[in-house]
């Protein structure tokens, strides 16, 4: 009866519950995907397929995050298709925190005539990221193993933080060290004149803050057209580097930016609602920071 009941249990929780469903929907899809690896051929390990917007991407039968992508094909939707309107087909775009190329190739195949960077710290995720742009065959997007920060070319390895989720973020290290990766500024990405508009989107564990710092330099230089950020706001990670929000709405402030809610996990504002330190946010949300001289309310 004990053991009835427990399987009852377990069926409701996976049933019913929106977490029971969404992982019984990624069981299904992954295994669903791992088969048409296998039936591409003996030893395919992947796959091109098409998302709901059309979007051509890899499907990786070794990779979680791939895996995740393919059973929940809108994730981030919204922000791709935000910067996609912000870049109208043209500019600079910066994916820092490329992971496996989701951002990149979006937007090289929604606009092809973008400048697309792409920096990526991790050593194997960025031979991913490579292997993802060779078989989906996009043209001109320009490769960093480099970690962003606010200095150029010191060197920085992977450390995982003790008790964090899957949290990592970077040490000092000694160029030859085992996976070390060099740093690189968002000012020295973009250099003198980048095509405009420009838009750059940190997902970088927690080192967003160190990268926008990165950016001051370009900032300062006359004429420079100020670029449009997406930055991961993550609490737990800020905490774990002592900072706070007071922190960035203060470098927001210094650089006449406008800050506005883009879309979280969990639940938040409506996407263009402006922001202040003193509102309620989901743990982990994507903030647009723009500058204060463009108009904002035609970007949503």
């Amino acid at each position: 009866m004990i053991c009835l009941t427990q399987i009852l249990k377990k069926a409701w929780n996976l049933l019913w519950t929106r977490t029971g469903r969404e992982r019984l929907v990624y069981r299904i899809l992954s295994r669903w995907g791992d088969w048409r690896c296998g039936r591409e051929g003996a030893g395919q390990k992947h796959f091109v397929y098409r998302r709901p917007d059309r979007i051509r991407f890899l499907y990786l039968k070794d990779n979680a995050f791939s895996k995740t992508l393919y059973c929940y094909k809108n994730w981030e939707l919204d922000e791709l298709r935000w910067i996609v309107r912000c870049l109208g087909g043209r500019g600079t775009f910066i994916d820092g925190g490329a992971n496996i190329g989701l951002f990149a190739a979006f937007v090289r195949q929604q606009c092809p005539s973008t400048r697309i960077e792409a920096v990526e710290c991790l050593p194997g995720v960025y031979e991913t990221l490579q292997f993802v742009i060779r078989q989906l065959d996009l043209k001109d997007i320009r490769t960093h193993p480099a970690a962003l920060s606010n200095h150029d070319d010191q060197w920085v390895k992977n450390a995982w933080v003790p008790g964090g989720e899957e949290c990592n973020t970077t040490c000092p290290a000694r160029a030859g060290e085992p996976d070390v990766m060099p740093t690189i500024t968002l000012s020295r990405l973009l250099g003198d004149h980048p095509p405009a508009p420009i838009v750059i989107k940190l997902d970088l564990e927690g080192g967003e803050y160190d990268a926008l710092q990165g950016l001051e330099e370009y900032l300062r230089k006359p004429g420079a057209e100020p670029p449009i950020l997406l930055v991961e706001m993550y609490r737990a990670r800020f905490q774990e580097r002592g900072l706070n929000f007071e922190q960035w709405w203060e470098w927001f402030r210094m650089h006449a930016y406008n800050t506005y809610f883009a879309g979280g996990f969990g639940k938040g504002p409506p996407p263009g609602t402006p922001l202040d330190p003193g509102m309620e946010m989901p743990p982990v949300f994507n903030l647009a920071a723009i500058p204060s001289s463009r108009r904002a309310k035609s970007l949503w």
